[in-house]
């Protein structure tokens, strides 16, 4: 919501630092990760096996292109 108002009106520097400290709230370093991928809360919200693969943009779209990696070694 932060990022489309934003986009909206990029010339309103209220709107502006909004995004700025909400995305500097959403990004985890990844030593943040590696603790809690191993932490009882991700147990809980991923279950005892966990999810198989990372589920941001970049590994979403890597995992797309994968599914079609036949037809690209055509």
């Amino acid at each position: 919501d932060k990022a489309q108002a934003w986009l909206d009106n990029p010339d309103d520097k209220v709107i502006a630092k909004e995004f700025i400290t909400e995305l500097e709230g959403d990004i985890t370093s990844i030593d943040s990760l590696v603790s809690f991928a191993n932490s009882p809360a991700a147990t809980k919200i991923f279950g005892e096996e966990g999810a198989k693969y990372c589920d941001c943009a970049a590994c979403t779209a890597g995992l797309k292109i994968l599914e079609g990696k036949d037809i690209i070694l055509k």
